[in-house]
């Protein structure tokens, strides 16, 4: 069952600026920025926190109602291991309302993805062009420790990423 949540962001201005008004970039929709905002952001072990008075954006697209099936899967695993952090690092309690955990890990998933964003942003600002391979390499060897973080288990214990 796909996701029923809301893609929308404090840096709408992002947004506009990469997607909506550029032909430097290759993303045609919001989502596809958002995939790459989350995955960079949660890599990065970073969030964007909303400033106050500033509020989210308007809904871009829920999930769910997102046509290709490779960014909708990756919002989904994005958004469990976030879910799994939430719990495995303690900062919910274990036994926390589903919906309240639902709810604080998509907060914590959009955080990921303004500050995601907001990183490709700056890059391009320093190199004077999108170049996504460099993004994939630079990001790619996290993927292991960021799971790991995220689902738990002891330094070196490959049984979490490899089980036999």
């Amino acid at each position: 069952m796909a996701l029923s949540k809301s893609i929308k962001s404090t840096r709408l201005d992002l947004y506009k600026a990469i997607v909506d008004n550029s032909d430097d970039y290759p993303f045609q929709h919001r989502y596809e920025l958002f995939t790459l905002g989350a995955a960079i952001g949660f890599l990065r072990e970073e969030t964007y926190k909303k400033e106050k008075g500033n509020s989210y954006s308007q809904t871009f697209i829920k999930v769910g109602d997102i046509t290709r099936d490779e960014h909708q899967s990756a919002i989904e695993f994005i958004y469990s291991l976030v879910k799994a952090e939430l719990v495995q690092s303690g900062e919910v309690d274990e036994d926390i309302d589903e919906k309240k955990l639902e709810t604080k890990a998509w907060t914590r998933m959009l955080e990921h993805a303004d500050a995601g964003t907001d990183y490709v942003d700056k890059q391009v600002d320093i190199q004077g062009n999108f170049d996504l391979i460099g993004f994939v390499k630079e990001h790619e060897e996290k993927w292991p420790d960021r799971i790991e973080d995220a689902l738990g288990g002891p330094p070196g214990d490959e049984r979490i990423l490899h089980p036999e």
